[in-house]
C-alpha cells in the first residue's frame, strides 16, 4: 500500500528561475559566438593548409585571419546558424578541388584544404560547444 508523503518544490522552483534568467537574447547571443567560434578555428586550419607550390602567401592570406573570421555576420536559416566563411583568391577553387595542367594533358591533384578542415572540425564542434555551453551555464547557475 503506498503511503502519501509530502514534496518541496522550492529546489525546482529555483532551478525554474535560474533557466528563465538565460533569456532567449542571451540563447541567441551564445549560438552566434559559438558560431564565431567554429568559423575562426575553420580558418585557422584552412590557413595552415593553404598552400600553393609557388608559396607566395596569396592563398593563405586570402582566408583572412582569426579576428577576421570573428567579425563574419552570422545568419539565422530556419534553426541554423550559418556563417559563410571563403577565399575570395581567384585559383582557391582549382588549389582546392584540383585542376587540368595548361596543356591539358595533365591533372594536377586538389589539396582540399577546406575540404579536410571542414571534416576535422565536424569532429571537434561537439566538444567546443558542450565547453562553452557548460561556461554559460555556470554563469547562469552562480548568478
Amino acid at each position: 500500500m503506498a503511503r502519501g508523503g509530502s514534496v518541496d518544490f522550492k529546489e525546482l522552483k529555483k532551478l525554474q528561475r535560474k533557466l528563465q534568467r538565460l533569456e532567449d537574447s542571451q540563447l541567441d547571443k551564445f549560438l552566434k559566438d559559438c558560431a564565431r567560434e567554429l568559423a575562426a578555428r575553420l580558418v585557422r586550419k584552412a590557413r595552415k593548409r593553404g598552400r600553393t607550390p609557388k608559396k607566395t602567401g596569396k592563398l593563405k592570406e586570402g582566408w583572412g585571419g582569426i579576428a577576421y573570421a570573428r567579425s563574419l555576420p552570422v545568419t539565422k536559416v530556419g534553426d541554423n546558424y550559418v556563417i559563410e566563411v571563403k577565399n575570395p583568391v581567384p585559383y582557391a577553387s582549382h588549389v582546392e578541388f584540383g585542376h587540368r595542367t595548361r596543356n591539358l594533358k595533365g591533372l594536377v591533384k586538389g589539396k582540399y584544404m577546406m575540404t579536410i578542415s571542414v571534416m576535422e572540425l565536424r569532429e571537434e564542434a561537439d566538444a567546443i560547444i558542450e565547453k562553452k555551453l557548460m561556461i554559460l551555464l555556470k554563469k547562469v547557475f552562480d548568478a
